[in-house]
């Protein structure tokens, strides 16, 4: 490894992977044969095998070693390669990150992590008898969910999808009184015509879907013109989503039928309003 680079240093116990679900790419994780007194052993993330074993496609590494202190060693085996996970922030960018065994390398404080397969609180009591039967004057100072410090790391992002939200209520009401406001004014302009058509025979829910046809066209050519919009901007919302594609069909499905209902709802009124009218005095408006 070159010495100009900076990665993460992890120092870890046996099962560490397992417990926060990082799949392994190739080799093995930490077990009893990296003990104190055996040979130094590393193990590296998909990043780091990129940029320093390209030869092995970063996966397959060929038993290769690192130094993390110069080129005189201690030199490391790399016993495996672990896929890239986030550490700080879930929107970082995969970082080249070495993991050495806990065995190896003595740590005055460390993380105690555990796999829960119900609600992870209420835990916490057992969680503490049982570290206190091993070292009683060990001290816990907190113990706290993982999900709970993911949620903390995010608290900016929700805000802002909240105000993203609350502007997107305010966009989708002005949207339908626009839309109602148009269809208004078209059918005040058509009286005379919808009063002819009336006089010559067509039934009030003729008219009934004319108007709302005419009305939810324009809501369609609005709807792709939004859609294209959508997928054009969606890239650069991209890094603040998480665990979703800013390309999700079920999204923009859910979001077209919400607007295509408000559209609706704001074209029946002036239409029903259109089919009640009385030919005679639609003849006679100007």
């Amino acid at each position: 490894m070159r010495g100009t680079d900076v990665v993460n240093v992890n120092v870890v116990d046996a099962g560490y992977f397992e417990t926060m679900g990082i799949p392994l790419v190739s080799g093995r994780g930490f077990g009893e044969e990296d003990g104190a007194t055996a040979p130094p052993a590393a193990i590296v993330n998909e990043a780091f095998a990129r940029v320093h074993f390209p030869e092995g496609t970063g996966r397959d590494v060929p038993s290769p070693r690192i130094s993390l202190d110069g080129p005189r060693g201690p030199w490391r085996a790399v016993v495996g390669v672990f896929r890239d996970s986030k550490y700080r922030t879930l929107t970082e960018p995969p970082t080249p990150t070495v993991y050495l065994p806990l065995a190896q390398n003595h740590e005055t404080g460390v993380f105690l992590y555990v796999r829960a397969a119900r609600d992870p609180v209420s835990l916490v009591p057992s969680l503490r008898r049982t570290v206190w039967s091993r070292e009683p004057n060990l001290p816990l100072p907190e113990v706290q969910p993982v999900m709970d410090m993911i949620g903390g790391s995010l608290y900016a992002a929700r805000m802002g999808a909240i105000l993203l939200s609350v502007f997107g209520g305010l966009a989708l009401l002005l949207s339908a009184i626009g839309v109602y406001g148009v269809m208004t004014f078209s059918v005040a302009r058509r009286t005379r015509e919808i009063g002819v058509r009336m006089a010559l025979g067509a039934h009030r829910r003729t008219v009934l879907r004319l108007v709302v046809a005419d009305g939810m066209r324009l809501v369609a050519a609005g709807a792709l013109l939004g859609l294209a919009g959508a997928l054009a901007g969606g890239r650069w919302l991209e890094s603040f989503l998480y665990g979703i594609s800013s390309v999700d069909g079920m999204t923009y499905a859910g979001v077209a039928l919400l607007l295509g209902l408000v559209a609706l709802i704001a074209c029946l009124i002036p239409a029903r309003r259109a089919a009640s009218v009385d030919p005679v005095v639609a003849l006679r408006s100007e």
